[in-house]
């Protein structure tokens, strides 16, 4: 049997420099947005972080999209 990948939600998380703590390491911030389409494509959850991360005011470190998704078996 193949397995159905039904996705049901989608997020997009944007991680951004956030300087550095008292110690000398790395700090980080994370912003999360809901609701986003689960029809969209990898590219256009890609411009939209890039264009949401240019303006949190710091370095862009990275842009994460997250699945939730529904397994279920043909028949």
């Amino acid at each position: 049997m193949a397995a159905i990948k039904n996705v049901e939600k989608v997020s997009l998380q944007l991680q951004v420099d956030n300087g550095v703590s008292s110690t000398g390491a790395a700090l980080s911030k994370t912003y999360t947005y809901n609701n986003v389409k689960p029809a969209a494509t990898a590219d256009a959850i890609l411009t939209a972080g890039n264009a949401l991360g240019g303006l949190a005011g710091h370095e862009l470190q990275g842009v994460y999209c997250n699945e939730k998704s529904l397994l279920t078996t043909e028949g």
